[in-house]
């Protein structure tokens, strides 16, 4: 004879109901619980009591937690299974990611991280059982692997993936899986930027100079295509225009910077926009450039960048060049093809084959440089060469003072050091 349910009992206008199963034709004493929660499947529980009165009240108190849990978006009922936990954190996060609350680019690191190494090691544990001891172990396994192959991570990366691993065992905490978030640490980092210095900056931008005289000549004897040569002339400018700016690469400048969004002032104050033909007169009278950043990163307001006047002839040398040159059209753009028109996601690859070509991608102090030392490049001889207050700085670039002091304190030490000094 199969299971059935006996003495039923409806409450809360039958959000839940008491019952007693019958089993192989035997009435349990024991209640059991049947409650109803919107949006989510109906919840069966043991009230492991034989009393009416306090499996109401139980039922009652279980029925309260669910739904405010429910408001709340939470999980309603905790679980030890550490890849289901891992599962609705990581919906979680994507929700976040399609709201723009955090950046694609974190979730994508954030799963990587489950993917490649919290998941591997702790899936074996029931989450309720792990502590500082079982992190520890984590930490340990997680330096030696890969190591022979790659070597052992760098206490950067160990501190960004902990970030990650922080933020699991907090929702998991707040969910109600744990009863107490276990401690993971922080590693000590040196702090060292990946800028060039004048003297390699100066070699880039001949360099680059040189390669496009070299591309020119390919073209106007129908070598290469005239995308390959462009291309060349687009990466030039991309790199001038973060180091005479300081704006950050992709979002802010090559994925959506558009001609419309960039003024050239003169000393009267005038604006002006990029022509299509280099004028020495207005050189001459210009001032400086206004670069709005209409998509800078998560957390960070629009700004108004401020670039150096020396920006002018590159612009519009590849002003000139492109086939699209309306103000609405992308500074960085595809110029054939089905992507004709759309902006070029990144120059990663082409930059770092440059650097590589002219021993150029790695600094003095052993760290790999990239576009984002142009930006490096461009706060440093900001802080070295001008009398810019710190704060107006920050403002340009889109940092804060004390990032600012954070990793550029040597050079702002150096500046200074001489009012220091009675």
């Amino acid at each position: 004879m199969g299971n059935y349910y006996v003495n039923q009992e409806l409450l809360e206008n039958g959000k839940i109901t008491l019952y007693q199963r019958v089993i192989r034709g035997k009435v349990c004493s024991v209640w059991n619980c049947s409650i109803n929660i919107p949006n989510y499947k109906r919840i069966r529980e043991s009230l492991q009591t034989e009393s009416f009165s306090e499996a109401k009240l139980l039922s009652m108190e279980r029925y309260k937690l669910y739904k405010a849990r429910s408001k709340e978006g939470m999980l309603i009922r905790p679980s030890s299974s550490f890849l289901e936990i891992v599962n609705s954190f990581l919906a979680k996060l994507k929700d976040n990611a399609t709201s723009n609350k955090i950046s694609y680019r974190k979730f994508r690191d954030c799963t990587s991280s489950f993917d490649n190494y919290f998941v591997p090691f702790f899936k074996q544990f029931r989450i309720q059982i792990i502590n500082d001891e079982t992190v520890g172990d984590y930490l340990t396994w997680r330096r030696k692997k890969n190591a022979v192959r790659t070597g052992q991570p760098a206490n950067a990366t160990l501190n960004r993936e902990n970030i990650y691993l922080r933020k699991f065992f907090r929702f998991a905490h707040r969910n109600g899986q744990i009863k107490r978030e276990p401690i993971i640490p922080t590693f000590n980092v040196k702090l060292c930027r990946s800028s060039f210095g004048s003297s390699d900056w100066k070699k880039i931008i001949n360099k680059l100079d040189s390669e496009i005289g070299k591309k020119k000549i390919e073209y106007e004897k129908k070598k290469c295509s005239f995308n390959d040569y462009i291309l060349k002339i687009q990466l030039k400018t991309l790199v001038e225009l973060m180091g005479y700016s300081g704006i950050r690469v992709n979002k802010e400048s090559n994925q959506n910077l558009k001609w419309e969004d960039i003024d050239l002032v003169l000393n009267n104050g005038k604006k002006l926009r990029i022509a299509t033909q280099f004028d020495k007169k207005l050189h001459k009278n210009l001032s400086h450039l206004e670069i709005k950043i209409k998509h800078p990163k998560p957390k960070t307001p629009k700004r108004l960048a401020i670039g150096l006047k020396c920006l002018e002839p590159p612009l519009q040398n590849l002003r000139a060049l492109t086939n699209f040159p309306d103000g609405n059209d992308y500074v960085f753009c595809h110029q054939s093809g089905r992507m004709a028109g759309k902006p070029i996601g990144d120059f990663k690859k082409q930059f770092r084959s440059f650097l590589n070509r002219y021993n150029l991608y790695k600094a003095q102090n052993g760290k790999t440089r990239n576009l984002t030392s142009c930006r490096h490049e461009f706060i440093e001889q900001r802080l070295v060469n001008s009398d810019i207050p710190l704060n107006q700085l920050a403002l340009s670039v889109g940092s804060s003072i004390a990032i600012i002091e954070k990793y550029y304190s040597d050079i702002i030490e150096k500046k200074y050091k001489k009012n220091f000094i009675y």
